[in-house]
């Protein structure tokens, strides 16, 4: 090839390189605006939130409860008497702090019997024996509870019942059956007044997980308190007007989804019934919009009134190898999965109102189901208790909001769940996976649009861009907001301030993990700082070195009088 020819192909090769470079510079472009347009878009309106703050129950983001029942708790008198700064500790960490962590105790009556895994004490054993609330680890732990927030709520519930109640309801379903449900249930509300100096703020009359809800009943009992004036002489007329002000929930059914249904067939049961849960259900488009209808218009309160926690340890999650989130803290059945819940039941069925079963793991191993707890406290003569990291993961949303029951003059001030800056397209309806990295965000906002945080939940390996654009809240312009994240191996860290761009702010959500992008200030205060209780050196069960009046030898490895 001749050296004029050489040039010419040089030249064509040099421009060829620049057409390319042009055309990926074209294309460079095209992702970039693609990756921008592609944010998942949150949109914060003062309007929404006004609308909101209008609605005094059913939006009210009530955060999250426990539940006791089925011997779960029953080993926490244990560690009250034989450790009691461990106690004290644990309840500090639950319902301790400006922002607590949980602010309710739902306790499922016990009638001796094993409902599921293991027996709760029954508070009346016989129709002529007087109730005693003490035998129950549920009416203890309430108790003390208050001592540390006077604000938790109270609830109540049966599964199965005394012998002498069910013959009575056998015999005479709609006389002396109604009366002697009635029956238990007020003479251990009042032993438990007496001891202790509280009263149930909510009372479910039927039974747990029924599949049908007996509406003749619940209006029944509803009337019967409202119309109660047999009290003891120790109530004073504060507590018995309180007494008349019990409210209802209905009918913490698992498997079905009748309760709404029957309220919308019958005017009575409609007024009596103040609060509706159901179980283990996020809900679905398809089949809770009345649930949605009851909290958004009817303002009616709506709970998740016992759900599951992350399943085993959050430490055992993260050795997965192979499987969906694997060496994370997400995946099925996870503790980010546990969250993505709570937004889904929120935006599906307006759930604003999550209890745990259990929250706390307090009775002897055996065969029950894996370690689901929040917390596990079984081994009260260690004084061992294992905090898991999944308790960070609720802060991220109970500590970034005021949360709880609204007052009747509406002036508390609780957050209120936005639905219109909310949303989920989570796979499933109770163990949630989103490996699609699909949107999972929910925003709470105070009623008076000054202050809001979106949590969002990121269960895949994808990393996610958020932009949260605000509009007639009454924020400062160009205020800062500040995020906050827990994935694997880090917990509720700081993550530095987010600009505003012109009244949006960009939020990049990594894999695995969960953020919290508030207007509150938190990071300089301590509440924001504390890490959770370390576990204790577990010790055997053994007598002590030097022996004990049973065994002066100290030979033998553990004895008791069983006093």
């Amino acid at each position: 090839m001749n050296d004029k020819r050489k040039s010419y192909a040089w030249r064509f090769k040099f421009a060829m390189l620049g057409v390319g470079l042009i055309l990926a510079s074209i294309v460079a472009r095209n992702n970039l605006s693609e990756a921008a347009d592609d944010k998942i878009e949150v949109r914060i309106c003062g309007t929404d939130v006004e609308k909101a703050s209008a609605n005094v129950n059913g939006l009210t983001y009530k955060g999250f409860g426990l539940l006791s029942c089925n011997s779960t708790n029953n080993l926490l008198i244990d560690y009250k008497y034989q450790a009691p700064k461990t106690y004290e500790q644990l309840l500090q960490t639950l319902f301790g702090g400006e922002h607590p962590l949980m602010n309710h105790v739902k306790i499922e009556m016990g009638n001796d019997g094993n409902n599921s895994t293991g027996a709760d004490s029954c508070t009346m054993r016989s129709e002529d024996e007087e109730a005693d609330a003490s035998r129950s680890p549920g009416f203890i732990l309430a108790a003390d509870a208050k001592q540390v927030n006077p604000n938790v709520k109270v609830s109540i519930l049966r599964w199965e019942v005394p012998k002498w109640v069910q013959e009575y309801w056998q015999k005479d379903e709609k006389g002396k059956g109604y009366q002697a449900f009635y029956r238990w249930y007020k003479e251990t509300i009042f032993d438990a007044y007496d001891k202790y100096g509280y009263l149930p703020d909510y009372i479910n009359p039927d039974k747990n997980e029924t599949w049908s809800p007996n509406a003749d009943f619940i209006k029944w009992f509803k009337s019967a308190l409202v119309t109660e004036n047999d009290f003891p002489a120790y109530m004073t007329d504060d507590a018995k007007e309180k007494y008349h002000q019990i409210k209802i929930i209905a009918s913490d059914e698992n498997t079905s989804l009748n309760i709404v249904p029957a309220m919308r067939d019958d005017s009575e049961l409609y007024q009596a019934v103040d609060a509706i849960g159901f179980h283990y259900s996020t809900g679905s488009a398809d089949t809770t919009k009345d649930y949605v209808n009851m909290a958004d218009v009817d303002d009616k309160e709506v709970w998740y009134s016992e759900g599951c926690g992350s399943f085993s340890y959050s430490k055992y999650q993260k050795n997965k190898t192979t499987s969906y989130g694997a060496g994370t803290i997400g995946g099925y059945q996870s503790p980010l999965a546990m969250c993505d819940c709570m937004v889904k039941s929120a935006v599906y069925s307006r759930k604003t109102h999550y209890i745990f079963q259990p929250a706390i793991g307090s009775f002897y191993e055996g065969a029950q189901y894996d370690h689901k707890e929040l917390l596990s406290a079984r081994e009260p003569w260690a004084g061992s208790i294992h905090y898991d990291e999944a308790i960070y993961l609720l802060s991220h949303f109970s500590k970034f909001a005021k949360t709880g029951w609204e007052n009747e003059t509406n002036t508390a001030g609780i957050w209120r769940y936005i639905s219109q800056a909310s949303g989920n397209d989570s796979v499933g309806t109770e163990h949630l996976t989103n490996e699609n990295g699909n949107p999972s965000y929910m925003t709470l906002a105070s009623p008076d649009k000054k202050d809001f945080s979106t949590i969002i939940v990121n269960n895949s390996k994808k990393t996610l861009n958020y932009r949260i654009s605000l509009s007639d809240m009454e924020l400062p312009s160009g205020k800062t907001l500040e995020q906050w994240e827990s994935a694997t191996d880090q917990y509720m860290e700081y993550k530095g301030e987010i600009q505003a761009d012109d009244s949006s702010y960009d939020v990049v959500v990594k894999p695995f993990s969960i953020v919290t992008v508030t207007s509150l200030s938190c990071h300089d205060k301590p509440e924001y700082l504390l890490r959770l209780p370390e576990e204790a050196t577990k010790s055997v069960l053994d007598t002590n070195e030097s022996g004990s009046e049973l065994d002066p030898s100290g030979s033998v490895l553990y004895c008791d009088d069983f006093a």
